[in-house]
C-alpha cells in the first residue's frame, strides 16, 4: 500500500514539474508579452464572431445571408442545408454510430463492377470539368463512352455517360452515371437505369415513394441500392434508379406504349443563359419564378426515344394521339378527366402531399405513360426529391384556391389546369382523406418494414450516420387532416326574409370549396336549397373571404325567427356533413359601400350658395335665406365662414358634416339660423378640426340628429375631437337623444339658452371645458349629462328637467358654482345632481328645488368604483329627500362627513 501511495505521490510531483515548466517558458520575460496580447486577440476575436451571431449578419442555416453564402461557394460549399442535415442526423444518430457501421459490414448489397479504358475515363474527366466550369451538367448523345460491367460472375457491354442536371451530381468521388445496356442483354430486368448517390434522392425515402406508388398500382420505377466498384475502385452504395423504356411499362404490368413528358431544355438553358445577367441566386430564382408561365408553355412534348418511336408506326400513331392530348389539356380545349386517368393522377397527387414528393409532379418533371388501352394518360412517378416538405405547403402549391374559378393568376400553369377540373379534383380529395388516415401509413410501412431494414443496413455499411425516421409521414397526415376536418370553414349571416324563402350570405373561411347542403331550424327542420349551384368557393390566401348568397325554400307553415338557425355544408368531394350557425344579421347591408355616409366623397363645390376662395382656403355664405336638400359635405383644411343674417333650412334630411372649423359670426340683430321647416333637417356635426369652431348668435330649431346609412349620432349638433366656443346661442324644440353633443373636445358655453328639447340637452363625453350664465328648459331627460369630462359649471339655472337635473360620470371631475334647479310644472325632477361611477363633484352656493332626490352618489357601472359629492353653502327646497348615498361612496355637507352611506345597490332602487 506504500508503495502505492509513493508512486501516486511521485506521479503528482511529476505532473507539478512539468506544469510549472510551461508555466515559465508561456510567461517568461520574452513570452509574457505576446502570451497577452494573444489572449486579447483571441478574447476580441471570439466577441465580434458572437456579435456577429446575435445581430444576425450570419442569417441563419435555413436562411443564410448572402455574405456567408458567397464565402461558402467560395470555397466550393453550395448546399449548407445539406450541411445542416449532416449536422442533424449524426446529432440524431449519435452513439448508434458505431452499431449502424457494425450492421452495415454484414448487409449483403448486390454488387457491381463497371470497368471503363483509360481514354474514355478521361473522356468523362474532361466532360465533369467542364460541368464544373459551367456550373451545370449538359448532356449529348455523344457524350456516351463504352464501359463493361460484371454482376455474379457474368460480363455485359454497356455504354454509360455523366448523369444529371446540376453538379451535385458530379461532386467528390461519387459521380452519377446513365447505364444503357447493349442487345441482346438487361441488367436487373432494365435496360437503361442510372446509379447515383443516395442523397441526390434522399435515401429510403424514395424508395418509399415507388413502392407506395406500386401498392396502388400507380406506374413507378423499380429502386434500389447497390455496391459499385469502378476500375478496381470500391464506391461504396449507389442508389440504382429505372429509366424509360418498355421495360419499365411492362413491370407495372402495362401494355407497351408511348412514354412522353414536357421537356424543361428550354427552361434550363434560358436560366443558363440569363444566369450571368443578375447579382445573385434570389434574383435569378425570381426570374425562373417569373418565366415559368412561359416556359411551360413553349416546352416541346417529346419522347424518349424519338427515333425508335417515330419509325414504328404503331407507337408513333401512339406519340401523336398522346402528344395531342397533352396539347389540348395545356390549351385548354379539354380537361383534366378528359385526357388523364382521373383515379390513378389522383391518387398520384394525394401520395405526392402525404409523401412530401411535390418535385417529382412539377410539369418539367412529371413523365406520362399513353395507355394505348384506354387512350387515357397515367402519370409515373418519377424524382420525388422528398425534401419533406410539409403538407400545408404541397397543398398550396398544388391548388391555388382563386383557380377554382374561371379566371386566376397563374403561378405554376401545368397544376393550376390540373386542379381546375372540379372532377378531378373532387376525386382527389376523396383520396387525400383516405391516405391521409392514420391507419393508410400503418399499413404500408408495415408492409415495407422488413425491406426497410435490410436497405437502411445497407445504406449504413456506406453512411452510419444516416438516420432514418417516418415521423414528418405521419406529420402531414394530421396537417392534412387539420385542413379537410376544419372547426369553422364557413361565415354565414342572414341577408334577406321573406315569407317563403330565406336569403343566406355565405363565406368560406378555408382552402377547399365547399357544398352547401341544407338550413337547419331549430334543430328540427330542414330548409332545402332552391338553387342548382350549391358551391362556395374557397378563401384566397392572405385575402378577405368572398361571400356568396343562397337562397332556401320556407315551408308555408312555418314561421322563422332570426335565430336557431344552421346552415350544413361539407368539403366537395367528402361525404362527412358539418354545421355551422347562422347569425341573424346580414353580412354587409346591401349596396353598403355605394351608400355608406361617411366615406363619401366631399361636395362642398356643388352649391352655389358657398362661395369658395381657394387661395385662402375660405367657404363663405354670405347674408341670405337658403334652401339645403341634400348633404353638404366639406374636407379638411377649410374655414367654413357664415355671415350675419344667414337663414339656412335643411329639409329633405340633408345634414352638414364638416371635416374643418366652422365660423358662426351672427350678432344679437342679425343672427344666424339653422333651422328646418319640414323637421327633417339633420343637424351639423364638426369632425377632427384642430382649428376652434365659434357660434355665435345662432339660432338651432327644430332638428334632429344625422340618420345615415352606416352612420348615426345622438346630437343635433356634434362637435367631435375639435375645439369650440358658443356664446349668445339658442337651442329649440330639438328632436334628438341629444340637443348639443361634444365629444373629446375643449369648449366654453356662455349665455347659451336650451329649451324643448326631447331628451339630454347637452351631453359631453371625454372632454374639458366651462359652461356659465346659460340656461335649460324642458329637457325631456337630463338636462346636462357628462362622461369621463373635466367641467366647470357656473351660473346656470336648469328648470323642468325630467330625470336628473345634472348626470356626471365615468371618472368626471366638476366643479359647480351658484346653479338653480327647479320646475314649474306639476312633475318634480326625479335628481337634481347625480354622481356616479368614480366620479368628484364639488357644488357650492347652488339651491336645488322640487325634486324627489336632491343629490344621488353611487356606482352603476361594475368597472368603476365609489363617487363622492362635496356640498357647500347650497339649499334644498321642496326636495322629497336631500340625498341618497350608496356604500362606499362618500357625500360632505358643509364639511360635514355624512356617515349613514350603509344602502347597496342604490342604482337599483332608483331604476329598477
Amino acid at each position: 500500500m506504500r508503495i502505492k501511495e509513493r508512486q501516486k505521490d511521485k506521479f503528482f510531483i511529476y505532473l507539478s514539474n512539468i506544469l510549472n515548466v510551461v508555466g515559465r517558458k508561456l510567461f517568461n520575460k520574452k513570452t509574457k508579452n505576446f502570451t497577452i496580447v494573444l489572449f486579447l486577440i483571441s478574447t476580441l476575436l471570439v466577441g465580434f464572431i458572437s456579435g456577429l451571431f446575435i445581430s444576425g449578419f450570419f442569417g441563419t442555416l435555413d436562411k443564410p445571408s448572402q455574405k456567408v453564402l458567397d464565402v461558402f461557394h467560395s470555397l466550393g460549399i453550395y448546399n449548407l442545408r445539406t450541411l445542416k442535415a449532416e449536422f442533424e442526423s449524426i446529432t440524431a444518430e449519435n452513439i448508434k454510430i458505431p452499431y449502424n457501421y457494425l450492421k452495415g459490414q454484414f448487409s449483403k448489397p448486390e454488387k457491381i463492377f463497371i470497368d471503363i479504358k483509360f481514354k474514355d475515363f478521361q473522356k468523362l474527366e474532361y466532360k465533369r470539368q467542364q460541368a464544373l466550369d459551367l456550373g451545370a451538367i449538359i448532356n449529348s448523345g455523344e457524350d456516351f463512352v463504352p464501359a463493361k460491367i460484371t454482376y455474379n460472375g457474368e460480363e455485359v457491354d454497356v455504354k454509360l455517360r455523366l448523369k444529371g442536371d446540376f453538379i451535385s451530381h458530379i461532386k467528390g468521388d461519387k459521380w452519377s452515371f446513365r447505364i444503357k445496356i447493349k442487345d441482346p442483354n438487361t441488367l436487373f430486368g432494365m435496360k437503361t437505369f442510372s446509379i447515383q448517390n443516395p442523397s441526390e434522392r434522399n435515401y429510403l425515402h424514395e424508395l418509399i415513394y415507388h413502392k407506395a406508388l406500386k401498392k396502388e398500382e400507380v406506374l413507378s420505377l423499380r429502386y434500389d441500392f447497390i455496391e459499385v466498384v469502378i476500375n478496381g475502385e470500391n464506391k461504396g452504395i449507389y442508389a440504382l434508379e429505372e429509366h424509360f423504356e418498355k421495360q419499365l411499362i411492362e413491370s407495372n404490368n402495362r401494355r407497351e406504349g408511348v412514354i412522353l413528358k414536357f421537356s424543361d431544355n428550354i427552361a434550363v438553358d434560358e436560366s443558363r443563359k440569363f444566369s450571368e445577367a443578375f447579382n445573385n441566386n434570389q434574383e435569378l430564382a425570381y426570374y425562373r419564378d417569373k418565366k415559368q408561365y412561359d416556359f411551360f408553355y413553349t416546352s416541346n412534348i417529346q419522347t424518349f426515344n424519338d427515333d425508335k418511336i417515330l419509325l414504328d408506326p404503331v407507337l408513333s400513331k401512339q406519340f401523336i394521339e398522346g402528344k395531342s392530348l397533352l396539347e389540348s389539356f395545356r390549351s385548354g380545349d379539354l380537361k383534366t378527366s378528359e385526357i388523364f386517368d382521373t383515379n390513378k393522377l389522383s391518387t398520384y397527387f394525394a401520395l405526392n402531399t402525404v409523401l412530401s414528393s411535390e418535385h417529382g409532379s412539377q410539369w418539367g418533371n412529371i413523365r406520362f405513360y399513353y395507355n394505348p388501352i384506354t387512350s387515357k394518360i397515367e402519370p409515373i412517378g418519377y424524382d420525388s426529391a422528398s425534401t419533406l416538405l410539409s403538407a400545408y405547403t404541397i397543398l398550396e402549391s398544388y391548388y391555388l384556391p382563386e383557380c377554382f374559378s374561371n379566371s386566376c393568376d397563374k403561378k405554376q400553369p401545368f397544376l393550376d389546369i390540373i386542379f381546375k377540373d372540379p372532377i378531378f379534383y373532387k376525386k382527389y380529395i376523396q383520396e387525400l382523406e383516405r391516405v391521409s388516415e392514420k391507419e393508410y401509413l400503418d399499413s404500408l410501412f408495415s408492409e415495407l418494414n422488413p425491406e426497410l431494414k435490410t436497405k437502411l443496413n445497407i445504406i449504413h455499411k456506406d453512411k452510419p450516420s444516416y438516420h432514418f425516421s417516418l415521423g414528418k409521414y405521419y406529420q402531414n397526415q394530421i396537417q392534412i387532416q387539420n385542413e379537410l376536418n376544419p372547426i369553422k370553414a364557413i361565415s354565414a349571416y342572414t341577408q334577406e326574409k321573406s315569407n317563403n324563402k330565406i336569403t343566406i350570405s355565405a363565406g368560406n373561411n378555408g382552402n377547399f370549396p365547399l357544398e352547401i347542403i341544407s338550413l337547419v331550424y331549430e334543430n328540427s327542420t330542414t330548409l332545402n336549397l332552391n338553387q342548382t349551384d350549391n358551391l362556395l368557393g374557397p378563401k384566397q390566401s392572405s385575402k378577405p373571404s368572398i361571400f356568396e348568397e343562397f337562397e332556401f325554400n320556407i315551408p308555408p307553415s312555418l314561421s322563422i325567427e332570426n335565430s336557431d338557425l344552421f346552415i350544413n355544408y361539407k368539403i366537395f368531394g367528402l361525404s362527412k356533413i358539418h354545421s355551422t350557425e347562422v347569425l341573424p344579421y346580414s353580412y354587409v347591408e346591401e349596396n353598403f359601400t355605394q351608400e355608406d355616409f361617411i366615406r363619401k366623397a366631399p361636395n362642398f363645390r356643388n352649391f352655389e350658395f358657398l362661395v369658395l376662395d381657394e387661395n385662402s382656403k375660405a367657404i363663405t355664405i354670405n347674408q341670405g335665406s337658403y334652401i339645403l336638400d341634400k348633404d353638404l359635405i366639406i374636407p379638411r383644411g377649410f374655414n367654413i365662414i357664415i355671415k350675419p343674417g344667414v337663414n339656412l333650412d335643411l329639409i329633405n334630411s340633408a345634414t352638414i358634416l364638416s371635416y374643418s372649423n366652422m365660423q358662426f359670426q351672427g350678432t344679437q340683430s342679425k343672427p344666424i339660423k339653422v333651422f328646418s321647416s319640414d323637421k327633417t333637417g339633420q343637424g351639423i356635426t364638426i369632425l377632427n378640426s384642430e382649428k376652434r369652431s365659434n357660434l355665435k348668435h345662432v339660432i338651432f330649431e327644430n332638428i334632429k340628429n344625422p340618420e345615415k346609412p352606416g352612420w348615426n349620432l345622438t346630437g343635433s349638433i356634434n362637435i367631435f375631437k375639435s375645439p369650440v366656443s358658443i356664446k349668445n346661442s339658442l337651442f329649440q324644440n330639438i328632436n334628438s337623444e341629444d340637443c348639443l353633443n361634444i365629444i373629446d373636445s375643449e369648449f366654453h358655453i356662455e349665455n347659451t339658452e336650451f329649451n324643448s328639447c326631447s331628451s339630454d340637452c347637452f351631453d359631453n363625453d371625454f372632454g374639458s371645458g366651462i359652461l356659465e350664465s346659460s340656461s335649460f328648459y324642458q329637457c325631456g331627460n337630463d338636462a346636462l349629462d357628462f362622461s369621463g369630462t373635466t367641467v366647470e359649471i357656473s351660473d346656470v339655472l336648469i328648470e323642468d328637467a325630467k330625470d336628473k337635473a345634472i348626470s356626471i360620470g365615468e371618472k368626471s371631475n366638476l366643479i359647480i358654482k351658484n346653479i338653480q334647479i327647479s320646475t314649474k310644472n306639476l312633475l318634480k325632477t326625479f335628481i337634481g345632481i347625480a354622481s356616479k361611477d368614480s366620479s368628484q363633484v364639488t357644488i357650492s352656493d347652488s339651491t336645488i328645488s322640487d325634486t324627489i332626490y336632491g343629490l344621488a352618489i353611487y356606482r352603476k357601472k361594475s368597472e368603476y368604483g365609489p363617487a363622492n359629492i362635496i356640498s357647500i353653502n347650497n339649499e334644498f327646497t321642496n326636495v322629497d329627500q336631500n340625498y341618497i348615498l350608496e356604500k362606499n361612496s362618500g357625500l360632505s355637507v358643509n364639511n360635514v362627513i355624512i356617515l349613514d352611506n350603509t344602502i347597496e345597490k342604490v342604482y337599483k332602487i332608483l331604476y329598477l
